[in-house]
């Protein structure tokens, strides 16, 4: 299970991922990254559900000779063939379809320079799902979603999201005992000529 918090705003964006994913065929935990930096377009890639898909999304949207709104133009028509590639490589690795995550989002934040300011789109696939759906113009992701459970941080500081992440860890972990949440938290916040990523404990 995969914490992705994202918050968007007109000037700045924050991005907070855990580094803690679980081995499909083994169950057990490792680290991974699950955010990726472009830093010629000062743009990030994050996501949940399948690290070979984001992978493969960062390999596509890195070959677009532009910014951050190349790439967000491109994305839609790159997510799903990435997808049927992945699916196409499972018996290779020796993996079935239903070891792949059913649930997967692909978030890209950077800044826009048509609309001068921060911008945030991102995929989805829910169970069940064809195809992935776009969304555009986010103000924040949350996942996972423990919003109704009364804990709501503020997702625009770095405090507030190392707050709510260590309460989807406590939550995931009571609820999905199976699937490993946590280790570390990566914050990235954007702003139209920097990044800046660190690095906070989780457990």
């Amino acid at each position: 299970m995969t914490i992705l918090n994202v918050w968007v705003s007109p000037e700045r964006a924050v991005i907070a991922v855990d580094t803690l994913s679980t081995r499909p065929r083994s169950l057990e935990p490792w680290t991974v990254s699950k955010m990726i930096p472009f830093v010629h377009c000062n743009a990030i890639l994050s996501g949940c559900g399948n690290m070979a898909l984001m992978l493969r999304v960062f390999w596509q949207l890195a070959q677009q000779q532009g910014d951050f709104d190349s790439m967000a133009l491109a994305m839609p028509q790159i997510v799903d063939p990435a997808y049927a590639e992945c699916l196409a490589d499972l018996p290779r690795l020796g993996f079935t379809e239903d070891q792949m995550s059913p649930y997967s989002i692909v978030a890209l934040v950077g800044w826009s320079e048509s609309l001068g300011e921060m911008c945030g789109q991102y995929q989805v696939r829910h169970p069940g799902e064809s195809a992935f759906r776009a969304r555009e113009a986010i103000d924040s992701i949350m996942h996972p979603n423990v919003g109704e459970a009364g804990v709501d941080h503020d997702l625009s500081t770095a405090d507030g999201m190392a707050a709510q992440a260590r309460h989807q860890v406590a939550w995931g972990r009571h609820t999905y005992p199976k699937w490993a949440i946590g280790g570390r938290l990566s914050l990235a916040e954007r702003q139209r000529d920097s990044m800046t990523i660190t690095s906070r404990t989780l457990d």
